[in-house]
């Protein structure tokens, strides 16, 4: 059940900038010592006003990978399942009627045969 809902979603999509993705420059805010105050590198770190995030959200994939053998038993007890419940329905000669082209198709057709013969 998992599989198959997973197969439908595929990634998450939020994104959070890190401090690698920031634009701006790479330099300390000032001296490592002599200041008194806290050490600090650059202006992208996650602890400054407009920093990266430190632990933000990334694209990631949900797919689950199945083996197509598992995948195959798993369909067959479905099916056997509802076969056994009698909820199963199966068509020897099913076929569906040949339905004629739209007609926004022939005019397309149309209009494509006169631009060709010009």
């Amino acid at each position: 059940v998992r599989y198959e809902q997973h197969k439908k979603k595929h990634w998450t999509w939020h994104i959070h900038k890190h401090r690698g993705e920031i634009r701006g420059s790479g330099a300390k805010k000032r001296p490592q010592k002599g200041t008194g105050r806290a050490r600090h590198s650059d202006f992208k770190a996650p602890q400054c006003k407009k920093g990266g995030a430190a632990h933000g959200r990334r694209p990631r994939s949900i797919e689950t990978y199945l083996k197509r053998t598992h995948y195959q038993k798993g369909i067959k007890i479905a099916l056997s399942a509802r076969y056994q419940e009698g909820d199963l329905y199966v068509w020897e000669d099913f076929v569906l009627p040949r339905l004629e082209k739209p007609e926004y198709l022939k005019d397309m057709q149309l209009y494509q045969e006169q631009n060709v013969n010009k």
